[in-house]
């Protein structure tokens, strides 16, 4: 009754191996993609702050005209892109490590930038949510109040 239901037949060692393999070349073509659109983010941080730099510089613009938030999001954005990117040039065998240092610590701060990143952007999210929750609130109590007065 339960016969394939579960697992299916059994894999011969070379077909085992063949199942691997094809998983493992997915895997490796899913990682290129992310680290390119990893690299796509990188460079959409490089271009916010050539962007601000560059405006703040021809004074068409002050620094605190960003919010504070959106710069920290983008400075955080632009390390974790920065050692990610290192993380994946070593892994492909492009570059390598050349001190402890590097080997200890850059997936490391990959990792914890990323996880900032990810902190700060549920963090703009909820703020983001609570202005339009308060929006509309306000909206309502104007709108309740303007019926009430006729």
């Amino acid at each position: 009754m339960l016969d394939g239901l579960y697992g299916g037949e059994r894999l011969d060692d070379e077909a085992l191996k063949e199942y691997k393999l094809r998983w493992k070349k997915l895997g490796s073509a899913l990682s290129t993609a992310r680290m390119t659109t990893r690299l796509g983010d990188f460079l959409g941080s490089v271009r916010f702050f050539h962007r601000t730099i560059s405006e703040v510089a021809a004074g068409k613009r002050k620094l605190g005209d960003e919010s504070m938030l959106e710069f920290l999001m983008q400075f955080i954005d632009f390390w974790s892109g920065f050692f990610d990117n290192w993380v994946f040039l070593v892994r492909i065998k492009l570059i390598r490590y050349y001190t402890k240092w590097q080997e200890n610590w850059v997936d490391w701060l990959s990792s914890a930038c990323t996880f900032s990143f990810i902190l700060l952007s549920i963090i703009s999210k909820a703020i983001d949510i609570y202005r339009d929750s308060l929006q509309k609130w306000r909206a309502q109590a104007r709108s309740n109040r303007c019926s009430d007065s006729q």
